[in-house]
């Protein structure tokens, strides 16, 4: 129990630290997160059509052999 107040007791020095850690953070600018993005969606669709393409594959082969 006295864990649960001391955490409780100990929470605002802790936002203070976690405010302050998040000051010193260096945040990527709009042009690498909107070039990060375009990358990661282009990622996503290559792999969707990567892994439709053996979708189907496996599924003509079932269909072969099981006709």
């Amino acid at each position: 129990m006295n864990k649960i107040i001391q955490w409780f007791k100990d929470l605002p020095a802790n936002f203070k630290i976690i405010i302050a850690e998040a000051k010193r953070v260096s945040w990527p600018g709009k042009k690498e997160v909107w070039g990060s993005t375009f990358v990661v969606i282009v990622l996503i669709i290559i792999f969707a059509i990567i892994i439709g393409i053996f979708d189907l594959g496996i599924a003509k082969g079932f269909n072969f052999i099981l006709k």
